[in-house]
């Protein structure tokens, strides 16, 4: 009897204390700023991404998983928004969403690998068979000439062989080199020796022009910004988006460091090896103009469907330009899977803007 109580009482105290540490790893979760749901999107998304950079070192073509891993990102950023707008329920149902959208990744990525791995040995034994056979046309040829010069040695009338020497050697030269052509074609591809992320920023045109600059009230405006991955392999990007005015501190190349300002949203990009991206940026401003026209305090910030809190943020009356100045700022950052973490890849671009007519206009 004493045996079974004890035995109660040790199974009552597993039981709470499995109880706390999984509401310990709750808490700690919320308090890094990230809900479970959210957390458990995080790691299944860089879980997909690893498989596809496998896949593609593999020589797979992976355009189909990235445009997948994107879907998913829009979805995943749209959660973390959600989540640190405090409305934990929509981002509950986003991540959810994102990661429900990767079921069958890890399958097809699996599947694309497997495809490459066979065409690579493919061309290993192509490349190998192309060297042999080249080498084996090259000693047929030379046979045949001993056998024919020992044939026309032993005739009674002999035939000039010198004139169709030249013919001879360049017959076999040719069929050597269409022999060996899949062996060249291997060995011509040149190693790539920059590695690097293009970064840049589109008008609406899609060209590097008709940038918006004069904004109005609740107007809507498009840019692009341009990803082009030249790293090597594959590509996880995320993409700060930041809000400043003329006197806060803006991203510098010189210094590598990024702006003070807090990322209002993150756009999350994958691109494969020698790939681009481009993605559409469309925007508008609400605002409220405060102080006999001295100062635009801002509400908020429609980012693609997405409304951004810029409660707080204003902007002063250049008194030299008479123009309210405006910084939209898009920060370049890569995922390390080293760190398990992204870090500031030094590089950004920006729009400057003309926030005059959003307050003498209205």
């Amino acid at each position: 009897m004493r045996f079974t109580r004890v035995s109660i009482v040790v199974l009552l105290l597993v039981v709470i204390s499995v109880a706390i540490l999984s509401e310990s790893s709750v808490v700690r979760a919320q308090q890094n700023g990230v809900s479970p749901a959210i957390s458990t999107a995080q790691t299944k998304i860089v879980q997909c991404f690893d498989a596809a950079r496998a896949a593609e070192s593999a020589g797979a073509n992976i355009s189909s998983l990235t445009s997948v891993l994107n879907s998913a990102g829009v979805q995943l950023s749209n959660a973390e928004l959600a989540y640190s707008s405090g409305n934990s329920g929509l981002a509950t149902s986003l991540a959810s969403q994102s990661q429900s959208s990767l079921g069958g990744f890890l399958s097809d990525a699996a599947a694309l690998k497997s495809s490459a791995v066979a065409r690579s040995n493919l061309q290993i034994l192509l490349f190998v068979g192309s060297i042999v056979g080249t080498f084996a046309v090259i000693g047929a040829s030379a046979a045949v000439w001993v056998l024919l010069k020992r044939k026309n040695g032993n005739r009674a009338q002999k035939v000039n062989l010198t004139q169709y020497k030249v013919l001879f050697i360049v017959v076999t030269a040719v069929v050597s080199l269409l022999v060996a052509s899949p062996a060249l074609q291997r060995v011509s591809v040149y190693p790539q020796t920059q590695f690097f992320t293009e970064l840049s920023l589109l008008g609406s045109g899609h060209m590097a022009d008709n940038y918006p600059f004069d904004i109005t009230l609740n107007a809507n405006y498009t840019a692009f910004i341009g990803l082009t991955n030249q790293l090597g392999s594959a590509a996880y990007y995320q993409i700060e988006v930041k809000f400043a005015n003329e006197t806060q501190s803006a991203p510098s190349n010189v210094n590598s460091t990024t702006s003070g300002q807090p990322s209002l949203y993150n756009l999350a990009a994958f691109v494969a090896n020698k790939e681009s991206l481009e993605i559409p940026v469309n925007f508008g401003f609400d605002y409220s103009f405060q102080n006999d026209a001295q100062t635009v305090n801002f509400d908020s910030l429609m980012l693609n469907g997405q409304t951004l809190n810029l409660q707080g943020y204003s902007s002063n009356l250049n008194s030299q330009t008479n123009v309210f100045y405006g910084n939209l700022i898009f920060e370049l950052w890569i995922y390390n899977s080293t760190i398990g973490g992204f870090q500031y890849n030094n590089r950004f671009v920006n729009l400057e803007l003309n926030m005059t007519s959003i307050g003498m206009g209205n």
